[in-house]
C-alpha cells in the first residue's frame, strides 16, 4: 500500500506531482487500444478538474504522469451556477450539464440554498485536487 500523498501548502500557487501507477501483478495488459482510451480519460478529467498534464508516459504495465495542479480559487472567485454548468457541459456533455442544471434549479426553486451549495461544493471539491483526479482516472479506466 502506498504512503499518503504529500500535498503542497496552500501558499503555493501551483504544485507539481509525479504520479505512478502499476497494473496488478505487473501484468503487461496495456496495448495500443487501452493506451488510447487511457489518454482520452486522462485528457477529459484534466479539463474537468482544472489540472495540466505536463508530461506523461504510458507503458504496457504502468504509467507516469507529471501533473501541474493550481491552488483552488477562493470561494468568491468560483464560477456561479451557470458557469459551473457550462464547464460541465464542455467537459462531460449535454446530459451531465442538463442533470446538474435540473438539480440546481430544483434546489433553488425550493429555497434550499444549502443543498444547492452542497452540490456545487461536491463538484468544486473534486477540482484542483490531484488525489481526486487520480482516483477518478484510475476508476474510470478500470
Amino acid at each position: 500500500m502506498r504512503r499518503a500523498r504529500f500535498k503542497a501548502p496552500q501558499s503555493h500557487p501551483f504544485a507539481y506531482y509525479h504520479c505512478v501507477s502499476r497494473i496488478v501483478n505487473r501484468d503487461f495488459v496495456l496495448g495500443e487500444a487501452e493506451k488510447a482510451q487511457f489518454s482520452q480519460f486522462m485528457r477529459l478529467y484534466e479539463r474537468l478538474y482544472g489540472l495540466r498534464i505536463v508530461s506523461y508516459c504510458l507503458m504496457s504495465n504502468h504509467f507516469h504522469l507529471l501533473v501541474e495542479v493550481p491552488q483552488r480559487p477562493a470561494d468568491e472567485a468560483l464560477p456561479d451556477d451557470e458557469g459551473l454548468i457550462v464547464h460541465v457541459q464542455k467537459c462531460l456533455g449535454e446530459k451531465a450539464a442538463t442533470n446538474l442544471r435540473w438539480e440546481l434549479e430544483l434546489y433553488r426553486s425550493q429555497g434550499n440554498d444549502v443543498a444547492a451549495e452542497a452540490l456545487r461544493q461536491n463538484w468544486f471539491g473534486r477540482m484542483w485536487d490531484i488525489s481526486q483526479y487520480m482516483k477518478v482516472l484510475k476508476q474510470r479506466f478500470t
